[in-house]
Order: structure tokens, then sequence, then C-alpha cells
């Protein structure tokens, strides 16, 4: 397992469970097959990967945590599956909270001793081409559920190490080479800036910043900035420096005409040039994305039809999202990388080509941690040959079915790839119902987790300032009580109605 963040956490757990149970199987059964091994590569010196604070910038920094964020999903659709946050907690977390419970998780399910901290995954290749993707099957010959056809099925011979080789380097910079039948590679994705082409930037002559390298907004003190990009990220940031800055310029696709906004925020058409002078911003047209697609947090919009108007600035801060990259992934494997997009992958995770290579958490705008719960089980599943997942052939028909309906009905752009939204709900209940007989797993209400995770996005589309002093709470069936927030522009008289945020009474909601 590459990583130790949220998802590597996720993946040791059920496998570390599933271990544990084959185990005991073979003391049972005087069994002489072989046993799960988990091992867990992270880079830094502690767990939590992009959940965990640093003050340091940079490339070679994991993290793009900033200070004061604030989780823009509530906790009653966060937790992995079975294992809820501390109810005290509000529904939007700090950063401290979730590693927090990160944290706890690791110590409760007794992960960290299978970590090797310190260690930085430098090359992953395949060594060989053998036709086998499991530790070992099932002794009583059940193939699962996992919808039929033959790929995962097989015994390794008594003296295969697995095809996988992992070159490794520990925290005394020596290198290490181990061998594994399978690999998960868990190190998120919130770490390659993409970063817009826009004419003239490189001449640009104040700060320019991508959120990753974002911290506080004390940096932007009096000065006049453009804030790239409305996302969730975009919003929040933007807030942040509006109250240091002396102006604060929001660039996003769905604005023709200078508009103000929150917090005295000037919402603006997408940035279009730069002038030759290295101060002045041109807005109105198109920002192209790299690669020369115009898609993205801002998009291709000519300037025939957005107002065209210019601002002298001191600083640029990209909030446009990132990349997906693997350095240690050798090229000879052949998983095709492009930007936002990693192909060809069966359920935008296992290789097809190979499904002994498996990728968590690729999918995006999601609630992460049940996600990767549903991928990793699966995983744990199909690679110990619990179930079995679909041929080849059939594992590629469907991939490219997905691709169909992404690209062609929904006519999403190719840098939406992995971006799920909606889609997330469906995606986990198959995963669910193959991984565990047909029936989802245990403590994992969906209907309701879709209701609160769609109220909170409503919510938080329509109030960017107060949505986080909603309170949630989670009844089942599809149902939930909520304490909603009083917008920070309106105005209260009665003390009371404030510290309830607005009503005397939660609200019930399906």
């Amino acid at each position: 397992i590459i990583g130790a963040g949220a998802a590597g956490l996720s993946a040791a757990k059920s496998f570390l469970e599933l271990a544990s149970s084959v185990e005991g199987k073979q003391r049972d059964d005087d069994d002489d097959a072989n046993v799960v091994k988990v091992d867990v590569f992270e880079q830094s010196s502690r767990i939590g990967g992009t959940w965990v604070y640093t003050e340091e910038v940079g490339e070679q920094e994991h993290s793009s945590m900033y200070l004061n964020l604030r989780t823009n999903i509530p906790k009653e659709v966060m937790p992995f599956i079975g294992v809820p946050f501390d109810p005290t907690l509000p529904s939007y977390m700090t950063h401290e909270q979730v590693l927090g419970y990160l944290e706890d998780f690791a110590k409760k399910y007794d992960i960290m001793r299978h970590i090797k901290f310190s260690s930085r995954v430098v090359r992953l290749s395949r060594i060989n081409e053998e036709n086998n993707h499991t530790f070992s099957p099932p002794s009583d010959g059940n193939k699962g559920e996992g919808g039929g056809g033959g790929e995962g099925n097989n015994d390794h011979p008594k003296n295969d190490q697995g095809r996988w080789e992992v070159i490794w380097r520990d925290n005394l910079g020596q290198e290490r080479k181990d061998r594994y039948h399978a690999v998960l590679i868990c190190n998120g994705h919130y770490t390659v800036p993409s970063v817009p082409e826009i004419g003239g930037l490189d001449g640009f002559t104040g700060d320019c910043i991508h959120a990753h390298n974002y911290r506080r907004p004390d940096a932007f003190q009096d000065k006049r900035v453009a804030v790239v990009g409305a996302g969730p990220s975009g919003v929040d940031i933007s807030l942040e420096i509006a109250s240091k800055a002396k102006k604060v310029y929001r660039a996003q696709k769905d604005v023709t005409q200078p508009t103000e906004g929150e917090r005295g925020i000037i919402k603006m058409p997408p940035i279009s040039s730069i002038h030759p002078n290295g101060k002045r911003v041109f807005f109105g047209g198109g920002l192209q994305m790299n690669g020369g697609e115009t898609t993205g947090e801002i998009s291709s919009s000519s300037s025939s039809c957005c107002s065209s108007s210019e601002e002298e600035l001191d600083a640029i801060v990209f909030c446009t999202g990132y990349d997906y990259r693997f350095p240690f992934l050798d090229d000879d494997v052949g998983v095709c990388v492009e930007g936002r997009a990693v192909t060809p992958l069966y359920r935008h995770m296992y290789y097809t080509k190979d499904p002994s290579l498996v990728f968590i958490g690729l999918p995006w705008k999601v609630a992460p941690f049940p996600l990767f719960d549903c991928q990793t089980r699966h995983a744990a599943k199909s690679l110990t040959g619990a179930i079995q997942l679909p041929d080849k052939k059939k594992m590629e028909e469907e991939r490219l079915r997905d691709e169909k309906r992404r690209f062609e009905e929904l006519k999403l752009p190719h840098r939406y790839y992995h971006q799920f939204g909606d889609m997330q709900w469906d995606y986990n209940q198959q995963l669910s119902l193959e991984a565990n007989g047909g029936s989802l797993f245990q403590d994992y209400d969906i209907d309701t987790m879709r209701s609160i995770y769609k109220d909170a996005g409503d919510t938080r589309r329509a109030d960017a300032q107060s949505y986080r002093d909603c309170n949630y709470t989670a009844l089942g069936s599809g149902k939930f009580n909520v304490v909603r927030a009083v917008k920070k522009n309106e105005h209260r008289d009665d003390a009371a109605s404030v510290k309830t945020e607005g009503i005397p009474k939660p609200t019930m909601k399906k």
C-alpha cells in the first residue's frame, strides 16, 4: 500500500481484517494457504496525508492544507463505514479534528505497526507476466458475487514472491527492494497543481501562487488580488483573503459582467491575458488549461459574450485544481496518466491489463472516506479470490461504456474523467453489494448520506459564508435533522435566535 493518508489507512484496515479471518480459518482447517501480509509505505514521518498541516510550501510538500481550513462537507457523510466521528464535534470540522480522527482510527485497528515511515517508493515495476491476480482462493471454492468471468482466482505457487517489485528508500537514504503479489496506490491527488495557460503570465510582476502553496491570508495585506476559480477552495480562499486585501477579484466561468459579491469581492469573467507591463490583467475571454483544453475551474468563454475589463493586480492565486501523478510508476507498466485522467481502469480503480494493481481514491467531488472503504473492501475480496472480477475483455467493455456515458451523454469534459458527484452513491452501492454478498456493508446508510450531502451542497452554494454554521443529525432511512445558520448579512436583535442559528427547532428533511 503506497501512502498512509485516509485512503491508505482504509486499505490497510480492509486487508488486515481479511487477513485476520484468513489466519483464523487456517487454524481451524489446518490449511497451508498463504497468509496475507500488509506493508504500508509512507514518505513522511506520520500518517494523515493531505490532512497534515505544514507551514512549508513547494513542490516537495505533499499537503495543500491551509491554516484555517474547515471541511466543506459535514462529518455525518465523511466517516469510514461503521466508524463515526465524535458526535460532540460540529458538522464542519477543522483539519486538526479530521487528523485526530485518522490517528485514532490507525491506533484502533492496529495499523501503525504495518507502516514503514519516512520510506519513499522510488520505483514500482512489474517483473513478470503471469496471469495470476490473487493471494490465495477461499478454501470452499466460493467465487463470490463479483460479476463472474475469470480474473483473480488462481493460487500462487509456493515459491512465488509476487510480480510487483517495489524499490524504496528508507529514512537513511538506503535503497531497498521488496516484491508483492498486489499493490494499492493511495498517494492522493491534491499535490500537483494544475495551472492555466494565460498569455503573458510569465511576465506578471506580482506574486503568483497556486492554492497548493496558500497557507494564510496575512501575506495579502492591502494588496489587489485575483483568485482564479470558484470551486470550494476558490470561494473559501477568496473570502479569507478579502479580510486582509485591499481588493479581491474572483475570476470564474459563470460570470460575464463584473458583479459585486460577498465581502466586497468582485466576481469577474475569466482572465484572458496579462499586459506587457506585468501589472495589468485583462478579464473577459477564455482560459486554457494544460494540454490546450478550455475546461476545468475556468472554462472557455469568448470575448464577444463577456465584458472586457482590466485591473492592476499585486497577486494572483490559482484555485484551479490538481493533476494526478505517480512518479514512481514504471512507464513499462502501461498505465496512461494525462492530467486528470488515469486509464485504462475498471471501476476507476483496477488496472484492466493487470488488476493486481489498484488505484484507490481517484474519484473526486465525493464524500471520500466511505468511498475509500467501498473500494478497498472490494479490492480485498477480489485480490484474495473471495469474489471474481470480469475477464479483461469485459472490464474494458464496461470501462468504455462508462466513458461513453460521461463524454457523450453527460457531456463532461475530459478533465472531469474521475468526477463523480451524484454518481458516487450508485458506485459505492455497486461495490458494496458485490463485495458483501449482495447486501450493503453493515452500518452504511447510503440513503441518509445522499440526502445530507445534497442538502449541504445546496446550502453551500446558496450561502458560502455561513453554511459551515449548520449542524446535521443523521436519523436513518434517508432522514436527518439540520439546525441552520444565520446568513452573515442578516441582522437579528434576538440573541436567543442567533444562538440557535436562526431557527427555534431543527427541521426534518427527507
